[in-house]
């Protein structure tokens, strides 16, 4: 039996002999020095023995870990995952710690083999998760799942949803998913909106501004056009601020001026933080993707206003929360999210 509490660092923490320790020995879990523990802590069992550890919960779902969920789904049995999220521990140094903790034996897993989870992010207070626990492992509740875990290790990426509805489950596990028939980008980040966006009524509706997708609340369907940015000249003066700002660049401005050919092209626009919902919006032709107003343009068999009814569906926003929890809608998770019937032969 092996069980522990390893420490939690960040890979730009560490110093670079371990960073190239990690990379070397232990690559699946390189990005942490929790992931890289429950590599090790695998290691010490003797075959079909026990491991449990209590982690960060971000292994779960974030893209980073996708080779340690992959690594640990095939080559270990988890038994049990509790998910407590934040307001685990006492101590105040804790705080804002988001933790899960799970069992695993050393052995091949079945086909067939069940994993019960209960999530546990409700709660409070460490006491008030322990009550609940305890009641949901004598009741199997609290928002728990027994998925078959063959069925989380066939989803992209892994993520482990075990709580999802095996309906959802087989959803996501699906072979029809968004990324045949959208292409989604984050936009223009200008790295000085105080001088080259204005609200729209402070500007010339035609010229040197266009309008600009910049974000807001969470919004369906229309509006939060309330935004124009400088981009006469494609942008020139924006390029030049960014040249000035950072020379090492040489010109490359891809990391912050995303896909600028796709401006122009009428599609969807959100808002990244969207208040835990997936929203998007009619983009007009001439509205210029925004950083924090990122677009999804439909290039496959879907029309503008058949994909924006799939994006705005309780179920999509449901499931993208599901495989990615962060505060922030990265477009980046918008393309795994499957793509369900919308029509009665296609059930």
């Amino acid at each position: 039996v092996v069980v522990t509490n390893p420490p939690y660092a960040g890979s730009g923490n560490l110093a670079p002999a371990h960073v190239r320790f990690l990379k070397v020995n232990y690559a699946a879990g390189r990005s942490d020095l929790f992931s890289a523990f429950i590599l090790r802590a695998a290691e010490f069992a003797t075959e079909g023995g026990f491991v449990g550890l209590l982690t960060q919960q971000s292994w779960m779902f974030r893209s980073r870990f996708a080779d340690l969920r992959r690594e640990v789904l095939e080559s270990a049995r988890i038994e049990t995952i509790a998910q407590l999220g934040e307001h685990a521990f006492e101590e105040a140094a804790a705080a804002g710690a988001f933790v899960v903790a799970f069992a695993f034996r050393a052995m091949f897993p079945e086909p067939s083999h069940v994993i019960q989870g209960y999530r546990l992010v409700g709660p409070k207070s460490p006491g008030a998760k322990r009550d609940a626990l305890l009641a949901a492992v004598h009741s199997r509740a609290a928002g728990g799942g027994e998925p078959q875990q063959s069925v989380l290790r066939s989803i992209p990426d892994r993520p482990l949803v075990f709580w999802i509805r095996p309906r959802l489950l087989t959803l996501l596990a699906g072979d029809r998913r968004l990324e045949s028939e959208i292409f989604a980008t984050k936009g223009l980040g200008t790295c000085d909106d105080d001088r080259f966006v204005r609200f729209s009524w402070e500007t010339e509706p035609l010229g040197r501004w266009s309008p600009l997708s910049k974000g807001g609340r969470y919004q369906k369907w229309t509006g939060l056009d309330w935004y124009s940015v400088d981009f006469e000249g494609d942008g020139e003066r924006i390029r030049e601020d960014l040249a000035r700002k950072f020379p090492y660049l040489k010109g490359n401005f891809g990391l912050l001026i995303h896909d600028p050919e796709w401006y122009v092209k009428p599609g969807l626009v959100y808002s990244e933080v969207g208040r835990g919902s997936l929203g998007v919006r009619n983009k007009p032709g001439d509205m210029i993707v925004g950083h924090r107003g990122p677009a999804v343009f439909p290039v496959g068999t879907l029309s503008t206003n058949e994909l924006a009814g799939v994006l705005n569906s309780r179920v999509l926003s449901y499931l993208y929360r599901a495989i990615s929890p962060d505060l922030l809608l990265d477009n980046n998770y918008i393309h795994r999210l499957p793509l369900p019937p919308l029509r009665a032969t296609e059930a």
